[in-house]
């Protein structure tokens, strides 16, 4: 052990009460109550330089390991860099999506007729009512825009239903495209999405 201490630098780390293996040691470190109470007669605190023996011996191994070592820091490093680039996509789709339901769907709020349940498609028939007075005076001061909501139906590709929405076309409160839907002499018009146009099979110009 001395040998392979002295010529390769390998350190081997002994705890012990015996004297006589004590006695082999180039350097002692003795612990009292669990702290370290002094280190080959030098106090704690007070042995120079002893801070630098950890980055020390930290750049000796690395350097000492060969290309396993710097393989694995290669690979730990892509790991962690990809670990943070997918966290930040994760946040920022999740940031967007939010910010779109709020500037095309949410708006500033919403209210409901109280017998409108969004997640019960069957609430639709019995949940239609006047506009109150107070909305009322909100939307002629554009402040808010009324929306209807009804049960559709397409039957060009597939017999498929959704929630049909009625809008101003003039409304300026949400981000829709809806000056669009001004009504013409023969039909009246509908934005939908394009993955419900896939589904459908409808395309532009359809009636």
């Amino acid at each position: 052990m001395e040998r392979l201490n002295r010529e390769l630098g390998t350190t081997f780390l002994f705890a012990t009460h015996d004297e006589k293996v004590i006695g082999y040691l180039r350097r002692k470190i003795t612990l009292f109550d669990g702290p370290w109470l002094k280190t080959n007669g030098w106090s704690r605190g007070r042995r120079p330089g002893r801070e630098m023996i950890l980055p020390k011996l930290a750049l000796r191994n690395l350097l000492g390991a060969g290309l396993r070592t710097w393989l694995n820091v290669i690979v730990l490093s892509f790991a962690f860099i990809l670990i943070i680039w997918s966290q930040g996509l994760y946040e920022g789709v999740y940031a967007q999506a939010e910010r779109a339901s709020v500037d095309i769907i949410m708006g500033g709020g919403q209210y409901w007729q109280e017998k409108y349940d969004p997640l019960d498609i069957l609430s639709l028939e019995d949940a239609h009512a006047v506009v109150p007075d107070s909305l009322r005076a909100m939307i002629d001061a554009g402040r808010a825009t009324p929306i209807l909501v009804v049960q559709a139906r397409s039957t060009r590709r597939t017999h498929s239903s959704c929630p049909h929405q009625g809008i101003d076309p003039d409304q300026k409160l949400l981000s829709l495209p809806s000056e669009f839907l001004t009504a013409g002499e023969e039909r009246v018009p509908a934005l939908i999405g394009s993955r419900t146009a896939r589904s459908t099979g409808l395309a532009v110009g359809d009636t």
